[in-house]
């Protein structure tokens, strides 16, 4: 809370205040905490947060297209609103990990029954407990789906089997999640586009701290080490209206994209002698694919930033 109340007493005391008395705050569901959501309140903030749990009895209505790849229902709870989304991409990736990770559980378990029958490899029944708790721990992921039984002949352990339930998993990978407010009056699209605002600002810091050089800082120097945050500041603003022109154009990517699509786009010299002596050297720059003449064009700027150019050296 202490941290909340310095955030906001700089911005009201700001240029331009907030015009709202009640500000916002979007958290991610590590700190959306029930404690946490009842001291904003009580301080007087409301809230937009992932919820830690999905909603029990869902409306039995069909859900809205908010975005391309996204659609959602909303409803109302007591005094919060929610809004139980479900993302096309979120989907596709999770299954593949899940399946993933059940798979290689099973794996080791299969290994480790195995095992019981060969000599010299594990058996005792407390070992093979402690082996199973590791898998578990490993494998947190889909651990609670599994319902592991371990048959045990006085100290030592016979035989595993298991099942496997993916209701019994913590959370559902099927693509879905559910955001929560007390801002009642909010309409579905309106929550959704606030609270994707924080994964803007999630890349913002990773791009500073990865692209953008922020991190390593081996300056020792106060003037240097604020140097150093100003320039890559400096460059983070630059990127954003990058970024922003190529939004205007429909190219909605983050900056690892762009960079990965462009990295490949080089600037090119050729040396070649010649029969009565010198060199020739020719530089020009590789032909841009399409997806690199995209971007180009969306920036306005030419696929080919320099014409081919031809010098000769004795």
């Amino acid at each position: 809370m202490e941290m909340v109340q310095e955030m906001h007493g700089r911005a009201q005391g700001g240029q331009q205040p907030l015009p709202v008395d009640k500000p916002t705050v979007v958290l991610d569901a590590g700190i959306a905490t029930q404690d946490n959501l009842e001291a904003l309140t009580k301080q007087g903030f409301s809230y937009i947060v992932v919820s830690r749990s999905r909603p029990k009895e869902l409306p039995d209505q069909e859900f809205a297209e908010i975005k391309p790849g996204i659609k959602a229902q909303c409803f109302q709870r007591g005094n919060e609103l929610f809004l139980h989304c479900l993302s096309e991409a979120k989907s596709e990736k999770e299954q593949p990990m899940l399946q993933k990770s059940r798979q290689r559980m099973e794996q080791e378990l299969k290994k480790l029954r195995a095992g019981l029958s060969i000599k010299g490899r594990l058996k005792g029944y407390d070992r093979v407990l402690q082996r199973i708790a590791k898998l578990r721990k490993i494998y947190s992921r889909i651990s609670k789906g599994f319902e592991i039984h371990v048959q045990q002949e006085d100290k030592n352990a016979v035989d595993i089997t298991w099942s496997f339930d993916e209701t019994r998993l913590s959370k559902p990978y099927d693509g879905t999640y559910s955001l929560r407010t007390d801002r009642t009056e909010m309409d579905c699209e309106s929550m959704w586009q606030i609270y994707s605002m924080l994964t803007t600002v999630e890349d913002s810091f990773k791009c500073l701290k990865s692209e953008l050089g922020l991190r390593p800082n081996f300056h020792q120097k106060a003037g240097r080490i604020e140097g150093h945050v100003f320039i890559t500041v400096l460059a983070y603003h630059l990127l954003q209206w990058i970024r922003y022109n190529l939004n205007q154009a429909g190219l909605n990517h983050r900056w690892s994209t762009i960079h990965s699509r462009l990295t490949t786009h080089r600037l090119l010299t050729t040396s070649l002698p010649r029969e009565d002596g010198g060199v020739v050297h020719m530089r020009h720059c590789t032909m841009a694919t399409f997806r690199q003449a995209e971007i180009y064009s969306a920036m306005g700027i030419s696929s080919v930033p320099l014409k081919q150019r031809k010098t000769i050296t004795q």
